[in-house]
């Protein structure tokens, strides 16, 4: 190869090159296949990426970094760098410290307000696009279910709490509609169930013993663990509720509205201020557009078939347009590779 290429994933458990597996015991529902692609499209082009302990950052010609680290990297002397801004503040409020982009030759973002063109690039989140067309029959699908692991913050804008009150809402009101899946969740309903005490409740499920925990704690039987594979956990449900980490930015579109699409399930949304101008309004249930769950219930239970056919159809029709080439694996490689192939040739 004529150029070597540093990718800096930080998480030990893909390094060694494991970032860029195919394996879906190493990273479900090829949620990486954005990375695959780019390495590929880089191998042809001369340039071997690999994770940062295969390929140094300090032996390489270029370093992609993704989020933002305070430990003080700097790249070397004809060395090229980007950076790579994927969480949201509300999961790592120093990617968007701009004191923290100095030094990088392109920052690349999916937020809108923040592309100029100099400094800053758009490079949307991506994903192998998909649609299950094999649905089944929708009369025996369950109604509704989310997929999300056990988080809370007090970040301006989060929508952790608002997960919470879903869950609180279709536990207590209808839980025969509703099942949720993700890693961490406690095992009991603890009362309050929202962020200001949701730092607690695995520390009193370790400490508590289970005897007092069952007198005192409902079950939670919404809870049904981890989803190995989300496809095959969403494919069974009409609708699933899809929340990003923060609500109103631009941009802020990630693989949850994405894994509903590919299993033949339609989303109910909440996250990107502009979603709609990305994602036809036909393909997905605005969260917004409801005063509290109740009206959220009614218009799901009451919902005839042609009109969430309707919504499939143009899940379908979106997933292969044009419209929804910016969100794919392929159009996130050509676009980074070109970038980078105009920078060190």
């Amino acid at each position: 190869m004529k150029y070597r290429a540093s990718i800096i994933v930080k998480d030990p458990k893909y390094l060694g090159n494991k970032w860029f597996s195919d394996d879906p015991l190493v990273i479900r529902d090829n949620q990486n296949a954005c990375y695959i692609a780019l390495r590929d499209v880089l191998s042809k082009n001369g340039i071997d990426l690999a994770t940062e302990d295969v390929n140094k950052p300090e032996d390489s010609d270029l370093v992609i970094r993704l989020d933002v680290s305070r430990d003080g990297y700097r790249k070397r002397q004809h060395q090229k760098s980007y950076l790579f801004l994927i969480e949201p503040p509300v999961v790592n409020k120093y990617n968007w410290d701009r004191k923290y982009h100095s030094g990088y030759d392109r920052v690349f973002t999916w937020n809108d307000s923040l592309v100029d063109g100099k400094n800053y690039f758009l490079l949307r989140l991506a994903y192998k696009l998909r649609f299950d067309g094999s649905i089944g029959d929708i009369h025996r699908k369950k109604l509704c279910s989310m997929i999300i692991g056990y988080k809370f913050s007090r970040g301006a804008s989060e929508l952790y709490s608002e997960r919470l009150a879903a869950i609180n809402w279709f536990t207590r009101n209808h839980p025969e509609d509703f099942e949720y899946y993700g890693e961490g969740w406690p095992s009991y309903l603890f009362p309050y169930f929202g962020t200001r005490m949701a730092g607690l409740f695995p520390v009193l499920e370790s400490r508590m013993p289970k005897s007092i925990l069952e007198r005192i704690f409902p079950k939670n039987t919404g809870y049904r663990g981890r989803a190995a594979s989300k496809s095959h956990v969403l494919n069974r449900f009409k609708f699933s509720i899809c929340y990003e980490n923060m609500h109103s930015v631009p941009g802020l579109i990630t693989e949850k509205i994405f894994d509903s699409f590919s299993a033949g399930c339609v989303p109910v949304y909440l996250g990107a201020s502009n979603v709609a101008e990305l994602i036809p309004a036909g393909c997905f249930i605005d969260r917004r557009g409801f005063k509290n769950y109740g009206e959220l219930y009614k218009f799901m239970t009451r919902m005839e078939d042609r009109t969430y056919l309707n919504y499939l159809n143009n899940i379908e029709y979106f997933i292969h347009s044009n419209a929804a080439k910016v969100f794919s694996a392929d159009h996130f490689a050509n676009t980074l590779a070109r970038y980078i192939l105009e920078d060190i040739c």
